[in-house]
C-alpha cells in the first residue's frame, strides 16, 4: 500500500538556499494553508501564522532570531525573503506542541508541488517550511494567516 504522508516526510529536504524572488501566492497559500489544518490539543487551532515578506523587518527578525540562537552574526534565515512567524497562546497548556505542530505540517507534503525555495521557519524552528499536504479529517482549520 502506498501512503503518500509518509512518501512525503520520507521526501522532505532541509533547504539552506533560496530564491530571492517571493514565493507565488498559490504557493505560499498552500504552505499556510497546511498550517491551518495542523493538529492542536483540544482542537482550540489557537494558533497564529504571520507572513512576513517586507526586506527589512525579515531582515531584523533574522537578526533578534540569531540572538536567539546565540550568534548575533549568523543568518539563520539562510536568505529567504519570505518568513512564517508562528505564535501560541502561552496561556494554553499546549502552546509549544501545538505551534510545533503547525510548523511541522508546513513542512511536508505529497510530491514536489512546490518548491522549496522562499519559506523559512522563525525562533525555535529548525527547518525550511516547503509544501502542504491535504486534510481527510472532518474539522475545521485554523482562521488566522496574516500577511
Amino acid at each position: 500500500m502506498t501512503n503518500e504522508v509518509l512518501q512525503a516526510i520520507e521526501a522532505r529536504r532541509s533547504c539552506r538556499s533560496y530564491e530571492e524572488r517571493q514565493i507565488l501566492p498559490e504557493e505560499l497559500s498552500a504552505v499556510t494553508r497546511a498550517g491551518t489544518w495542523a493538529p492542536t490539543g483540544m482542537g482550540r487551532q489557537a494558533v497564529k501564522i504571520v507572513v512576513v515578506q517586507d526586506k527589512d523587518t525579515v531582515a531584523k527578525l533574522e537578526r533578534m532570531n540569531a540572538a536567539v540562537l546565540g550568534n548575533p552574526d549568523a543568518h539563520p534565515f539562510y536568505g529567504a525573503p519570505t518568513v512564517l512567524v508562528v505564535f501560541a497562546d502561552s496561556t494554553v497548556p499546549t502552546h509549544v506542541p501545538d505551534g510545533s505542530l503547525v510548523l511541522g505540517t508546513t513542512l511536508v507534503s505529497p510530491g514536489d508541488s512546490i518548491p522549496a525555495q522562499s519559506m523559512k521557519p522563525f525562533a525555535s524552528s529548525t527547518s525550511p517550511i516547503r509544501n502542504s499536504f491535504p486534510s481527510s479529517c472532518a474539522r475545521s482549520p485554523a482562521k488566522d494567516v496574516m500577511t
